[in-house]
């Protein structure tokens, strides 16, 4: 399962890729961030840094612009995201976006990326729980 601070670093993760929603290495990714959300759906098993070793091991990975999946944090205090309806959000918002990158569709990537970016941060900072709000707002993204 994730952790808080897998969290934060997933919020940093898309914001990365929406720094530059052009760039070639984010359906790569995304690919990789969705398998790992698949991983942990049903397990219960809890490593630390999951995001950051999971795209440390992206082949051809731009270290300067990816510098921080390369150090791993210890960390004494680690609660873990157990809701399996946030791992699936997160898989289908996931899909949505490499699909409209893989269609060259920037500017909805784009849109798409900016609703994302902060929810994993809010859902951690909120004691993993998503606000209807936040769920619903995602949802109608996603039709």
């Amino acid at each position: 399962m994730l952790t808080k601070y897998d969290l934060y670093d997933l919020s940093a993760v898309f914001q990365g890729i929406r720094f530059d929603i052009k760039d070639v290495e984010n359906p790569l990714i995304i690919d990789r961030l969705i398998c790992l959300l698949h991983k942990h759906i049903d397990d219960p098993h809890t490593t630390q840094n999951e995001i950051r070793i999971e795209l440390s091991q992206t082949e051809g990975l731009k270290k300067e612009k990816w510098d921080f999946v390369f150090y791993r944090n210890l960390y004494v205090n680690c609660s873990v995201l157990k809701n399996k309806n946030v791992y699936i959000l997160f898989i289908d918002a996931l899909e949505y976006l490499k699909n409209l990158l893989l269609c060259n569709e920037y500017k909805k990537a784009d849109d798409s990326i900016d609703a994302l970016h902060n929810l994993p941060e809010n859902i951690a900072n909120n004691s993993f729980i998503i606000s209807k709000k936040e769920e619903k707002s995602l949802r109608d993204m996603l039709i």
